[in-house]
């Protein structure tokens, strides 16, 4: 026999090698998964015996601490609840009684008001019908006591129970305050219980018309009873929705509530075991000398009848006074165990007699397959190279896609998980364990269910998987539980795996933290609706709560309300002068006393810059309106302690009132504003009510300030000349530029009125440039005459900015105007605003060659620093100082210190408003140079100053002349 190895026989060699091989393998294989099938089925019905422990363990645990959480959270609110609802009873018998008096104090006498007051509270009834309102008449007498007649009509401070005396003195003293209520705790008798005494909150608030007191009240521990029943009926949700029944005992055993289990029908049964109390008693003693707290016993079944394991834990409640007894019966909970247990049993059967088919089959089919086998083999061969290069070429394609994905999958910022048609986890990302905190082993195999936060009910969830098998996919927002317990937002998307059949082969989600999101919301939201610096409800806020405001009083006309809008006068200097941050302070400060000085019901506003505002509610008539203005302009002017200074803060207030003042948002705001605005014209620190006045003078101002713009473009400015002359021998040495307006539309408009308008509008940029190239123009022209004359042009705050110098300088380049022929003047309030910038800007003035002088002197903080600080050539003195001369001896010791200071720092003085011949004489008397007023002349148009010019230098030619002829 030829053994040689050729291209004929090795395909024999290699079919009757690969049969015996096949054979032998088969047979190793098959014995080899039946004993591991064995083993893994053996090793997963551990596992899942001993995770149903633990379930059963976890589960009672956790419905003990779910009822913990609640009836914590219940019971710790019970103070807060009787306190919330005996205020919201209170105010509705005020309201109640304001009502009945507003409406039938002008029909009937005070005491049959009063006593329809008292019969219209007196079968009131809350809290269970244990509440009931007490009235007092504010000195101790009892008018109103339901429940005590008796005592209706008595001196309650004279009663011989001192605890009665205490109460009432405790009740007097508490509505003495500003507001008028607040609440009051102290011990009372207990109805029914022999003299036993328990806490009672009680909340009482003054009725002014009468200066009676109205209140109620309640026991502490009669609203934790309340509270128990809601926490029971809690407890009946929680057995339906889960396997484990409860049952609560009180402090000395007896059963509070008897569990129950809910049958598969649907029904309830009650677990009788538990029905007798003592049952428990040593089951609960064992749990107490338990290190885990886990009893099992045997009890006999409510459906089945039968004795059956069930699994018990006990804990105390001591906020309730209660023993808590969480069971299961593990075999009701086990169902789905022995159901798993049965399907591998059978399907290891099933896999045995499967491989011994798979095994014959095999065998036969390789006989059979081996003739045939020999004869092509031999061709395969030949083709088998190129296939092997070709399934290498498509394997390291497929590998790399395989390595693209995974690094896809890996380095998606999403979360991302894969699960299988019955929802098991197959593998997630790295995202997923950043977010959620879970590593991918913990995660694998389980339903992503284990995530759930308990926020979402069943109907959520079913409804979720309706879409999500109805439409393929699903998103939404969620809320699950990190790892660490955290409970947290994220935007969840789901998408269904289909093979070609149709049936469902994955699920894959995708799903992001959103928390940051969701927290920015909230802040966008806050800001929305609320000032960041002062945490007081903003513009927007105000206008909704106005127009909720309209909306009752108009289905209640008898309820009206007003708005106030409080201006901080004069902020802008402290922010100046002290820094933004001060100011910012100052407000904060301020808006916490209007806070405490206004009602709970009333509501506090921040408009934005300098502006609050206060809705008053309730229908309180315009004579209580105008209190509070009085009262918050004088707890708002009290000092302020910032930055080392005691600061005193002035206000205006502005007020509308609904509906006398507008019967909308936009009016209202309006007229409030008008108000506000005229407050601070007449003087500041003042209240105004809205009038049909006060909306004429805004009409007639916009009618100025419409006409105003139009003035520099219709020619309607004019420029008169105030003489000024050297007091010793009446030389006329200069002149004060001044502006006059003379309107087509409104006819001569004095400079006090559309100047302030000019700075306020932003106007008096452009007439203050007008008013320079003007001034230095005419100046110009009288110098071309040969009457050369020095000008004083006055400088307005809103002027005097960095441009100011290269403005002048132009103005004198333009009309090639001597710079000393031209003067500065600033009033002290001007030099007090950037005082740094303000002395650099002047130091440039002073450069080009113009004079600079203080106007004004004397009228404001009249500080001798800034005669140092600032380059100043001349002090012209107020014609307040000069209007009593000589016989005001006060004016006269003032206007001597100022030459006196002024000789010392070598500056000219000028006094304004010289109007009589001895004023005149006293002031050349104590050594003033320089003066100007109506002694002299009055302002000139240009005309008439230049003839006055004129004239002057005649009279100083004429002199001359006669001394040439003496000689």
């Amino acid at each position: 026999m030829d053994y040689r190895i050729n291209s004929q026989a090795l395909p024999r060699y290699l079919v009757l090698g690969m049969v015996g091989t096949v054979a032998v393998l088969l047979l190793v294989i098959i014995g080899y998964l039946m004993a591991a099938n064995y083993s893994q089925r053996e090793a997963q019905l551990q596992t899942l015996e001993a995770e149903f422990d633990a379930a059963l363990h976890a589960q009672l645990q956790a419905s003990i601490e779910t009822v913990r959480e609640q009836a914590s959270f219940v019971f710790d609110r019970a103070e807060s609840i009787l306190r919330q609802e005996a205020r919201e009873q209170v105010n509705q018998a005020h309201s109640i009684a304001s009502a009945l008096y507003r409406r039938e104090r002008w029909r009937l006498p005070d005491s049959e008001v009063q006593a329809l007051i008292l019969a219209a509270l007196r079968d009131q009834r809350f809290f269970n019908g244990r509440g009931y309102f007490f009235v007092d008449d504010g000195k101790g007498w009892s008018l109103l006591s339901p429940v005590i007649p008796s005592v209706e009509g008595t001196n309650q401070l004279e009663h011989s129970d001192p605890l009665m005396r205490q109460s009432t003195r405790a009740i007097l003293d508490t509505v003495a305050n500003h507001e008028g209520a607040g609440f009051v705790s102290y011990d009372w008798y207990v109805p029914g219980g022999d003299g036993a005494k328990a806490q009672k909150i009680t909340y009482v608030r003054r009725f002014d018309p009468y200066g009676w007191i109205l209140g109620t009240g309640d026991y502490v521990f009669r609203i934790r009873e309340d509270l128990k029943a809601l926490v029971l009926d809690r407890l009946d949700r929680l057995e339906r929705d889960g396997q484990t029944f409860l049952a609560v005992l009180d402090g000395r055993g007896k059963v509070v509530r008897y569990p129950s289990i809910t049958l598969p029908d649907g029904g309830v049964r009650a677990v009788q075991a538990l029905q007798d109390a003592g049952n428990l008693r040593p089951l609960l003693e064992r749990s107490q000398m338990s290190s885990e707290g886990f009893i099992e016993t045997r009890w006999r079944h409510p459906v089945s009848g039968e004795l059956a394991p069930v699994l018990l834990r006990a804990e105390n409640l001591p906020m309730a006074d209660w023993v808590l007894v969480s069971g299961i019966f593990p075999e009701d909970a086990g169902q789905q165990l022995q159901q798993q247990w049965t399907q591998m049993r059978d399907g290891l059967r099933q896999n045995i007699y499967r491989l011994l088919v798979a095994l014959g089959v095999a065998a036969l089919i390789t006989l059979l397959l081996s003739l045939v086998y020999a004869r092509w083999l031999r061709r395969l061969f030949r083709q088998y190279q190129s296939s092997i290069d070709r399934s290498q070429e498509a394997l390291e394609r497929n590998s790399r896609q395989l390595q693209l994905s995974a690094r896809v999958f890996e380095a998606a910022r999403e979360g991302i998980i894969i699960s299988d048609a019955g929802n098991r986890i197959l593998a997630v990302n790295g995202a997923y364990s950043q977010i959620t905190g879970y590593v991918a082993d913990e995660a694998v195999g389980r339903d992503p269910g284990f995530m759930g936060s308990g926020r979402h009910d069943k109907a959520f969830y079913q409804k979720l998987w309706q879409e999500l098998h109805r439409d393929g996919h699903w998103q939404g927002e969620v809320w699950n539980r990190r790892k660490s317990g955290e409970i947290y937002p994220q935007w969840l998307s789901i998408s269904v795996c289909r093979n070609a059949a149709g049936d469902v082969e994955n699920y894959i989600a995708t799903l992001s933290d959103i928390s940051e999101h969701k927290r920015v919301e909230e802040r966008l939201s806050y800001l929305a609706n609320f000032d960041p610096l002062t945490d007081l409800p903003n513009r927007r806020m105000l206008e909704e709560r106005i127009s909720q405001a309209v909306a009752l009083s108009r289905r209640h006309p008898e309820i009206g309300f007003a708005l106030l809008l409080v201006g901080i006068d004069r902020l802008e200097y402290i922010n100046d002068s002290l820094g933004h941050a001060t100011g910012d302070r100052v407000l904060q400060q301020l808006a916490q006393r209007l806070r405490h000085q206004v009602r709970a019901e009333d509501t506090v506003f921040r408009l934005g810059g300098d502006v609050f505002a206060v809705l008053v509610q309730d229908g309180h008539s315009m004579f209580e309106v105008a209190g509070l203005a009085r009262r918050l302009l004088k707890h708002l002017s009290e000092p302020l302690r910032q930055s080392g200074v005691d600061l005193v803060m002035t206000q205006s207030i502005g007020i509308a009132a609904f509906p006398a003042d507008g019967e909308n948002v936009e009016t209202l705001l309006s007229n409030a504003a008008a108000a506000l605005h005229h407050a601070k014209a007449q003087g500041r620190n003042r209240s105004q009510f809205f009038t049909r006045e006060i909306n004429d003078s805004l009409a007639q101002r916009l009618q100025m300030e419409q006409a105003l713009r139009q003035a520099l473009a219709n020619d309607e400015l004019s420029l008169n000349y105030q003489p000024q002359y050297r007091l010793s021998d009446g030389a006329l040495i200069g002149c004060e530029v001044l502006l006059r307006w003379h309107s087509a539309e409104l006819g001569p408009v004095g400079p006090d009125r559309f100047v302030p308008l000019a700075e306020e509008t932003g106007m008096i940029g452009a007439i203050g440039h007008w008013v320079l190239r003007s001034a230095c123009l005419q100046a110009a022209l009288w110098r071309a005459q040969g009457l050369e004359i020095p000008v004083a042009v006055n400088v307005s705050a809103c002027q005097l900015t960095p441009g100011l110098v290269n403005e002048v300088a132009g103005a004198l380049a333009e009309t090639r105007l001597p710079a000393g022929l031209l003067t500065l003047e600033l009033t002290e309030t001007v030099l007090m605003q950037r005082q740094d910038e303000t002395r650099a800007l002047l130091h440039e003035l002073r450069a080009l060659g113009v004079g600079l002088a203080m106007d004004d002197f004397g009228t404001g903080y009249s500080s001798l620093a800034y005669l140092k600080r600032f380059p100043i050539d001349k002090l012209k003195i107020d014609r307040a100082f000069v209007h009593g001369l000589p016989a005001d001896g006060d004016g006269c010791a003032i206007i001597r210190a100022v030459l006196e200071v002024a000789r010392h720092l070598g500056l000219a003085t000028v006094a304004e408003g010289i109007e009589t011949p001895e004023q005149h004489a006293f002031l050349n008397g104590i050594g003033c140079e320089e003066g100007q007023g109506y002694l002299f002349a009055r302002p000139l148009p240009v005309d008439a100053m230049t003839d006055l010019l004129l004239a002057a230098r005649a009279q100083e030619v004429e002199p001359a002349l006669c001394q040439g002829s003496s000689r």
